[in-house]
């Protein structure tokens, strides 16, 4: 998912041409998205390694439930960056709110299951255990920042999602791109502009 994702974004910035603020937002979303694909990859490592070690039932069911949630929120979040059109889905500040949002609930049933395995004492040393902690406590920060960031942060500006929807010519294509005179008279109009510039 991680590489359908970037490819369809690199796609999509090719395509149209997207500068300045919405290229920096379809970059720095796809990058995120990369980055939860790795913590979810962490979280489902915790909950087999806390089924293993025969945690309680609640340590258990809290593991599964971030990381069923945390997948579940993926999962939406490649269909709409997928799907959604770009003025949707940068000058929108709903989706990224409610990805934040779902990704910050999963971090935090993920904490909870964290602390309540380590009340439990099965391994206090665990690699497995540490590495989830971290990137759990890294991603819910982000989270958190990049909510606060989807609604402090100001509009996108008009002039940009115009720029990135015209193509527009430079002064070299748009000599290849000029028509071709269709009678002696477009010939002796286009003829003094030629002089000029040799002049």
């Amino acid at each position: 998912s991680a590489s359908v994702c970037t490819l369809r974004q690199a796609i999509r910035c090719k395509t149209e041409n997207l500068r300045s603020e919405r290229l920096f937002r379809v970059t720095y979303f796809t990058i995120m998205f990369v980055w939860d694909v790795f913590d979810q990859a962490a979280s489902w490592w915790f909950w087999s390694y806390t089924v293993g070690l025969g945690a309680s039932w609640g340590v258990q069911a809290a593991a599964l439930s971030s990381a069923v949630l945390g997948v579940s929120v993926l999962l939406v979040a490649l269909m709409v960056g997928l799907c959604l059109k770009t003025r949707y889905l940068v000058d929108a500040k709903l989706p990224e709110f409610a990805y934040s949002v779902g990704a910050a609930v999963a971090d935090i049933i993920m904490l909870v299951a964290v602390y309540a395995f380590e009340m439990e004492g099965l391994d206090e040393g665990s690699f497995v255990k540490t590495l989830n902690l971290i990137a759990t406590i890294v991603d819910f920060a982000s989270k958190i920042l990049q909510a606060s960031w989807s609604i402090c942060s100001p509009e996108s500006d008009p002039k940009d999602a115009l720029l990135d929807s015209e193509d527009e010519l430079t002064p070299a294509r748009s000599w290849q791109h000029s028509p071709l005179p269709q009678n002696g008279n477009d010939r002796a109009v286009v003829a003094p502009s030629w002089k000029l510039w040799q002049s």
